[in-house]
């Protein structure tokens, strides 16, 4: 009688233990209020009676320990708390301070990146804040201004002229331009290209190595606290990789190559193959003897500097990047038009399969693009 009782006392618990793990499923089973008809998680209309069955209202976003971000129901991130943004934005300061301007722009627009994940009801400034950081970064290209060989800083066209001693007079024109620097007076030069490639390169590393010690983890080439990863859906990761898309990778995302003309110096030798080193020799007889008196005069074509502005990159030294024709990135991925994502398979991006969320694409709807890995460039 014991062993029957003890069997029958496992059976109850076994059988309540099946009830209590059933609930949740049995909770969220919908049914029309007219007749009773089982309705599908989505279903706003009875598809028994035609009965309106409006959806229950969503519940309100809960705060979640995980670095103070806002989530939803069903733990996915919502919005990313502010104040991981603000961490960001003072660890580019940190070492813009340190004079380390090319990783200080890194931290800049990888807060930026962040940015697109909080409430933007709660921007607080930052978004302008940053646009005004990372503009001080200075030029990505490393150009640096230099006088105008050609009018010497004067902006105005130079003439040259004979004289009757056969020497060359420079002219300076007040009511032209100069036709190289097109009246500024100066060129743009952007130095060794491949130079500043290796510094931008060598700033991501340190960068890199940077987020890394903090413990960070990467979605494309951004970084942000590994609790927070796992719960991104792939709108939000696309949103991620796509603000920190890789840069060409010809150009480093300068927009800029090396002249390969000049080798990036902006002059090339003078054309005038009489002219040694900006001076041009002549030989002319004189007098009943016939002495030939030899004569040493500044270059025509050069003005006397022995050099003359490359005509490949107009005396730049680098030249418009043929593979991303100046913009710095690759072109848009044309599968998802640039943005990193596409509807699911599935579900056709409604996010809901046979009145469930999609597993396939955990309700988002969305799919990270296969053919550009979601940062939407090719």
């Amino acid at each position: 009688m014991h062993r029957i009782d003890s069997f029958f006392s496992r059976g109850c618990l076994f059988l309540a233990g099946v009830i209590i793990a059933a609930l949740p499923a049995f909770a969220a089973i919908r049914v029309c209020p007219r007749c009773g008809h089982e309705l599908g998680a989505a279903a706003v209309q009875c598809s028994h009676c035609n009965a309106s069955t409006p959806l229950p209202p969503a519940p309100e976003p809960v705060r979640d320990s995980v670095e103070g971000c806002t989530l939803t129901p069903d733990g996915k991130l919502q919005f990313i708390d502010g104040k991981i943004v603000d961490l960001e934005i003072e660890e580019g300061m940190s070492v813009g301070r340190d004079g380390d301007g090319d990783a200080a722009y890194y931290f800049f627009r990888n807060a930026m990146a962040l940015q697109l994940l909080a409430d933007p009801s709660r921007d607080e400034g930052r978004t302008a804040r940053l646009t005004e950081l990372i503009g001080r970064c200075g030029e990505r290209g490393g150009g640096v201004r230099a006088v105008c060989a050609d009018c010497n800083g004067t902006g105005r066209a130079v003439l040259s002229g004979g004289t009757t001693r056969r020497d060359t007079t420079r002219l300076v024109a007040s009511s032209l331009p100069c036709q190289t620097c097109s009246g500024r007076g100066f060129m743009i030069h952007f130095g060794a290209i491949n130079e500043r490639k290796y510094q931008i390169g060598q700033a991501w590393s340190r960068y890199m190595l940077k987020q890394q010690s903090r413990l960070f983890t990467s979605v494309g080439n951004a970084w942000l606290p590994r609790t927070i990863e796992n719960r991104l859906s792939a709108t939000q990761r696309a949103a991620l990789k796509r603000a920190t898309a890789d840069a060409c990778a010809d150009c480093a995302g300068i927009g800029r190559t090396q002249c390969r003309r000049c080798s990036g110096r902006g002059l090339v030798p003078c054309s005038n193959s009489k002219c040694d080193r900006g001076k041009v020799r002549s030989v002319s007889e004189t007098g009943i003897s016939r002495t030939k008196l030899t004569q040493t005069k500044p270059c025509d074509v050069c003005g006397g500097r022995g050099t003359i502005s490359c005509s490949a990159c107009s005396g730049q030294g680098s030249v418009l990047c043929s593979k991303c024709d100046g913009r710095g990135f690759p072109p848009s991925c044309d599968r998802c038009g640039g943005q990193g994502v596409i509807d699911c398979s599935r579900c056709k991006g409604q996010g809901v399969s046979g009145g469930v969320p999609c597993s396939y694409c955990a309700g988002d709807g969305k799919t990270e693009c296969g053919s550009c890995g979601g940062d939407g460039r090719r």
